[in-house]
């Protein structure tokens, strides 16, 4: 059982480290409102995280496994909010989408 613990904190600590780097390409390609979200979620994470470390520091034990606990699922459903805020954000402006760079353009010979 003692190895156990070390696989779900390892897990955990996995979902904060991939939620990281998910948020920090999120802040290059969101914008507006969306960005805005993103920046919340990414300080309240980053605030459970330094809670987290702290009951380590001072308490440790089962406090701190609670802390896991409870840090590691969060860190997961931010990943997720974020990843649905990559996925249906919209173009940025309608026009850009048909210039010259984004559709082909016939050969002019003459």
């Amino acid at each position: 059982m003692y190895y156990t613990w070390l696989i779900l904190r390892s897990m955990w600590s996995a979902v904060v480290v991939v939620y990281l780097v998910e948020a920090l390409v999120a802040s290059r390609r969101l914008r507006g409102a969306a960005k805005e979200w993103n920046q919340i979620i990414l300080v309240g994470m980053f605030l459970l995280v330094v809670i987290r470390i702290a009951v380590r520091h001072y308490f440790g034990g089962l406090v701190y496994q609670c802390a896991v606990l409870i840090v590691g699922p969060a860190a997961g459903v931010a990943a997720l909010i974020v990843a649905k805020m990559l996925v249906t954000q919209k173009a940025g402006d309608e026009r850009l989408a048909w210039t010259a760079v984004g559709r082909v353009q016939p050969l002019k010979l003459s």
